[in-house]
């Protein structure tokens, strides 16, 4: 009995080799808990959108009112290959993470970048998200952002929030979804989203859980395990017109 027992464990043994590891690794990242929580929501060009499906979109009214939930804001970077992330450094802020600088993430060298219409594209793209909820059908959606104006408008939504918080205890900001004009010197006018804040209520059912700092070690070992960057990143110049996320 023993010696079967040995036998079929020098035999698992010699069956896990590098291939199989390799496709158990894929396996696991494919299967791996999505960042969007819900629905996508989306902005591009001016307009807000809830994406239903690979075909359909709701697109969103001036009047419809949505609940944030402010702590679940996360930033980071991810990998994009082939359209798809392949890595995912991202955390919130209130679990102790901040994004790392683009300079301490490999594939630095342009040379090796994936060309795409506009030549080489970086395949770090920065992104931040946050969950809101749909007051009219309690749909939960995540808005994922990777772009300037997408940033401004979390600052903008963040700042609102702080200044406003401690006067509403155990209460989440009321939102309409909204769209101005920015400025800018080298693209003319820009559609830049806006989170306008108009009332409170308590999010409820999928609010994300308090800070913890174990969820910010667990994305700093695994920006450690990337390996180094071996040469200066090449300037950004790509546009800012929209958020481009690829659902």
């Amino acid at each position: 009995m023993t010696e079967n027992v040995s036998k079929a464990q020098q035999l698992t043994a010699e069956s896990i080799n590098d291939a199989d590891l390799a496709a158990l690794t894929n396996a696991a990242r494919e299967l791996a808990q999505s960042d969007i929580i819900g629905l996508p929501l989306k902005f591009a060009k001016g307009r807000w959108s809830i994406k239903l499906s690979k075909e359909e979109e709701h697109e969103i009214t001036p009047t419809e009112t949505f609940v944030v939930d402010p702590i679940s804001y996360a930033e980071g970077w991810y990998k994009w290959e082939d359209k798809k992330p392949v890595v995912k450094i991202v955390g919130r802020r209130v679990d102790g993470f901040a994004a790392p600088a683009r300079s301490v993430l490999p594939d630095q060298d342009k040379k090796r970048w994936p060309v795409g219409p506009q030549g080489p594209k970086d395949p770090w793209q920065e992104i931040q998200l946050l969950l809101l909820k749909d007051l009219a059908s309690d749909q939960l959606l995540t808005w994922t952002s990777n772009s300037y104006g997408g940033r401004f408008a979390l600052g903008e939504f963040l700042d609102a929030y702080v200044a406003e918080a401690k006067k509403h205890p155990g209460e989440d900001p009321i939102v309409l979804l909204q769209s101005w004009e920015r400025p800018s010197t080298d693209w003319g006018n820009i559609p830049t989203p806006r989170l306008k804040i108009i009332g409170w209520q308590g999010f409820g059912q999928g609010r994300t859980p308090s800070g913890d700092p174990a969820r910010a070690a667990l994305m700093r070992q695994a920006l450690l395990a990337l390996p180094k960057p071996s040469a200066p990143a090449a300037p950004d110049k790509t546009g800012d017109m929209d958020d481009e996320i690829p659902f």
